[in-house]
């Protein structure tokens, strides 16, 4: 059982984010765009992620803590709080991803310091938190396992299952492979806000996140949002510190480049580009 922290009811807006992945430029833009709209460090939580291909890990880790935002520990974070060297976030130990890591993981491993890496093992697994009424629960990946990797095709017999294990949820909101989701398995919901640091595969520069917030009629609202940023500064400075051009690149094209690793569905909509959408959940007033 992974150790959860409850926030309690959150009776107006809650902003969920994931991925920083050493994306300093683009932290700081989604950080602007937090205080533009007076939405408060106490209502806004990552799921995961803060480091990895990007060349800014420690000061990502430090602004995010001064910023005061809760935080869950993301797989990239577990493996740095013990210093492991195994890396290949559920993708599998042969895939283009396990191939690509060594490069980004080292340097991360060398830049985050011992006061960031204590401070990454005492983050909690799982935050939970009621509004209108539902239990929502924040997670990296599942519900079971830090890395397991939950896609918009993922089917929906699977997140049933996993959800079942577990009657007290009504909603997973979830991090960990950079691509908005909204599903429906049954009458739960499950819930990927994508990444500010990474792009969505879709063919665009952008991040993601959402703003989630009850409505009159005892639903919540979930706003798909993006941000823009200052890519090409956070890809030249990848270049300059020798950091996988690959993800370089990414940032430049909106490409993932280990695709390949996608399950088919995500590969077929690879370049096709994501809409910023709001959600209304449930799609009925829960019957009282």
């Amino acid at each position: 059982m992974m150790n959860r922290l409850d926030l309690g009811t959150q009776d107006g807006v809650t902003v969920v984010f994931g991925g920083v992945y050493g994306n300093l430029e683009a932290l700081l833009q989604f950080l602007a765009v937090m205080k533009n709209s007076e939405i408060e460090p106490h209502q806004i939580i990552h799921t995961g992620d803060i480091a990895a291909y990007g060349a800014n890990p420690e000061e990502c880790a430090e602004l995010l803590r001064s910023f005061g935002c809760h935080s869950i520990k993301g797989y990239i974070e577990e493996k740095l709080a013990n210093n492991e060297a195994d890396l290949h976030c559920g993708y599998g130990a042969d895939s283009l991803y396990a191939q690509l890591s060594p490069t980004w993981y080292d340097y991360t491993n060398k830049a985050i310091s011992d006061e960031t890496r204590a401070w990454m093992g005492a983050l909690p697994q799982q935050i939970s938190f009621t509004k209108a009424g539902y239990k929502c629960v924040v997670t990296h990946g599942g519900l079971r396992q830090i890395d397991s990797l939950h896609f918009p095709s993922t089917e929906r017999n699977i997140l049933i299952k996993e959800l079942a294990a577990f009657p007290d949820i009504d909603a997973v909101i979830s991090g960990h492979t950079a691509i908005p989701m909204m599903r429906l398995p049954g009458e739960k919901l499950w819930h990927n806000p994508g990444a500010i640091g990474l792009p969505a595969n879709d063919g665009t520069q952008r991040g993601w996140f959402s703003i989630l917030y009850p409505t009159d009629e005892g639903q919540i609202c979930i706003d798909l949002q993006s941000i823009n940023y200052d890519w090409q500064q956070a890809a030249d400075k990848m270049r300059e510190a020798n950091l996988s051009k690959a993800y370089a690149k990414t940032l430049e094209t909106g490409l993932i480049p280990n695709m390949k690793d996608l399950p088919i569905k995500e590969q077929a909509v690879t370049g096709v580009a994501i809409e910023p959408r709001a959600f209304l959940w449930p799609p009925k007033q829960k019957s009282q």
